[in-house]
């Protein structure tokens, strides 16, 4: 095997129907579950910390019948969760006083909702061109990792992704599905660009369903990926938000 080219390896492929696998999505005014959606371009996406001074800065409820003057900074919209200074979080900036943020501690453990605005200051998105920004290992969750290497000036990128890996039902009948990310990159700015479409060398109306495609965003703590649902058996995706992996 070589990484001169994206090498798609299906492992295993379980013929059953399932939804897309659950991923945060900001979904009506007023509701918001996370900034990072399945088949939305992230690029939209910014980095902001939680400002000097603020102790406690909780998430805020969505709205909905029970409370229809949500999101606000009243008491009945705040949640126990909460973020302080420092805390970097993943952010679809708005207009309105809220943003939709998702914050992943150091454990793992993924909180998304609304914040308000004027207790973040917004990281300018800067280029990281250099490989050793980007190098090491990367963990979304149980059934998603990356790893980033440097080859030369650039990087090569292997991942590996599954679906149903913790249902144990799932894993008795052999029912996992299965995909991998393996090739050569172009890193471009901020981010890294694997796959013949997103590194230019297909027009998007020239991707095959076959060919796996993916692009990686570097914010601040974060990797967040995106990709088009072509790197694996049904249902896996690389899409999420990823920490790198202190050994």
């Amino acid at each position: 095997m070589t990484f001169s080219r994206l090498h798609l390896r299906l492992l295993l492929v379980a013929p059953l129907l399932g939804a897309l696998c659950a991923m945060p999505v900001l979904a009506d005014e007023g509701v918001c579950t996370g900034p990072v959606t399945v088949g939305e371009d992230m690029s939209g996406l910014r980095l902001a910390r939680v400002a000097q001074g603020r102790t406690r800065v909780n998430f805020v409820r969505n709205r909905d019948k029970a409370a229809p003057s949500c999101p606000s900074v009243s008491a009945e919209c705040r949640t126990k969760t909460f973020v302080v200074a420092g805390d970097e979080v993943i952010v679809r900036r708005g207009d309105g006083p809220f943003v939709c943020g998702l914050y992943k501690s150091a454990r793992g453990a993924e909180t998304a909702g609304w914040l308000p605005a004027a207790d973040l200051e917004m990281v300018e998105r800067r280029p990281a061109t250099k490989s050793d920004e980007w190098a090491g290992d990367w963990r979304r969750d149980q059934e998603g990792e990356i790893r980033i290497a440097r080859k030369g000036s650039g990087v090569v990128v292997s991942g590996s992704a599954t679906w149903g890996a913790m249902d144990p039902d799932r894993v008795r009948r052999g029912a996992i599905n299965i995909g991998e990310l393996d090739g050569a990159a172009t890193l471009s700015a901020d981010r890294i660009l694997i796959g013949a479409g997103y590194n230019g060398a297909k027009a998007p109306g020239q991707i095959e369903p076959s060919d796996c495609v993916a692009r990686l965003h570097l914010l601040g703590r974060y990797v967040v990926a995106e990709d088009n649902s072509g790197c694996g058996g049904m249902n896996v995706r690389f899409t999420g938000v990823y920490l790198r992996v202190v050994k």
